[in-house]
């Protein structure tokens, strides 16, 4: 019966438990000092067995921890390259410069007097259709 059930992995389903866990490796160890203490040649074989089993399945252990680890931490960083995207989006539209604006506005406004005035003067020249009329 195992006392100890190691958590769901983020990002990916649950996989399979191997034949090693946590109390197998202790039991390993167990068994290891016991056939030592008792000098059972096959006891220390059978244990290193166990043990090389067990360092295989922590290894394995490890690299998709760290891949998980790996991956938490890019999704960070990309989280916190589009919360400083947006900052500085925000912060031009709010940081405006209201002289500069009121300038750029200015300068629309005698754009557009200076359109309609041309269109004025053009309207009232006359024109082919005039003299067909």
């Amino acid at each position: 019966m195992s006392l100890w059930t190691p958590p769901a992995p983020p990002f990916r389903s649950p996989r399979p438990r191997r034949n090693c866990s946590t109390p197998a490796i202790f039991a390993a160890l167990n068994s290891l000092l016991t056939a030592l203490n008792n000098n059972d040649q096959a006891g220390i074989t059978q244990a290193a067995t166990s043990l090389k089993s067990a360092d295989t399945y922590l290894n394995q252990q490890v690299a998709f921890y760290g891949e998980a680890e790996n991956r938490v931490a890019a999704a960070s960083d990309l989280a916190q390259k589009f919360q400083t995207q947006q900052q500085s989006q925000l912060s031009n539209l709010r940081d405006a410069d209201i002289p500069a604006v009121a300038l750029q506005l200015s300068q629309a406004q005698l754009d557009q007097q200076a359109a309609l005035s041309a269109e004025s003067k053009i309207m009232q020249t006359p024109n082919l259709f005039s003299y067909l009329g």
